[in-house]
């Protein structure tokens, strides 16, 4: 995949440092005592015309400036904190250094910030917290909530290998394939976790009689591969089969085939 994130990320704004009014004493040049603090709690801030509003669990992806918080068990003073951010698996790539920042912090609330013009590529992102170049805390957030239409492609059809797997792709099933597996490939991102649901229909005379249907975990859709399995306990019934995708109780793909 080609990595957007050098012409996304030029235009990314960084800051960090906010003392703590309720900052106890510490000694000069640093953190109190030998051992570095540690991070109590990290926050994900909603954005409000520029300014931090209300707690967040993810970050939309059309909101531009992200904001954190930490707060550290213990103040520090003079001491040199940096925030590094790495776009850890996203639509735009993954593992790729995106930036560090450094300043110095006194107290114990230390804030940092990200814009972005674009909309952000959705996916995980990792940011390591150093004091003093020591590395203090790490966590992973997401950037969440892009739509766009999926498009199905190509499908293939398989029976049991005999191992519970599918074997290699048919062009038409046996029926006494009791197991059958269907997969197709699809273009688009969805990161809504939608609800899909496989439903399976015997067409016979123009009529759907519907068999059974499996729903999927929840999961984000990025080109993906979507994959089902059929089981009947006795031989299939020769004909015209048919399974319908469904995204949130809309159908949004079928896939027909036969059974001979």
């Amino acid at each position: 995949m080609r990595s957007l994130f050098p012409a996304l990320f030029a235009a990314v704004v960084f800051a960090t440092g906010c003392p703590s009014p309720k900052a106890g004493p510490t000694e000069p040049g640093g953190v109190k005592g030998d051992e570095p603090p540690k991070v109590a709690q990290v926050m994900l801030l909603s954005d409000v015309n520029g300014k931090p509003g209300n707690e967040v669990a993810k970050f939309d992806y059309r909101q531009q400036t992200q904001h954190f918080r930490a707060l550290l068990d213990k103040p520090v003073k003079d001491a040199t904190g940096t925030w590094v951010f790495t776009a850890k698996s996203t639509s735009a790539g993954s593992n790729k250094p995106i930036q560090s920042l450094q300043g110095k912090l006194d107290g114990s609330d230390v804030v940092a910030e990200i814009t972005l013009k674009n909309p952000w590529p959705v996916g995980t992102y990792h940011v390591d917290i150093l004091i003093d170049g020591r590395t203090i805390h790490g966590f992973d957030y997401e950037v969440t909530g892009e739509k766009s239409a999926i498009v199905f492609l190509g499908h293939s059809l398989a029976a049991d290998a005999g191992s519970g797997l599918p074997g290699p792709p048919v062009k038409v099933l046996k029926k006494s394939d009791k197991h059958i597996f269907i997969q197709v490939t699809t273009k688009g991102i969805d990161t809504t976790e939608p609800e899909v649901i496989w439903r399976l229909y015997k067409v016979d005379n123009g009529k759907d009689i519907e068999l059974g249907n499996t729903v999927q975990p929840r999961m984000k859709l990025q080109d993906s591969v979507l994959k089902v399995e059929f089981t009947y306990a006795s031989d299939w019934a020769p004909g015209k089969y048919r399974t319908d995708i469904m995204f949130n109780g809309q159908k949004v793909h079928a896939i027909e085939f036969q059974i001979r």
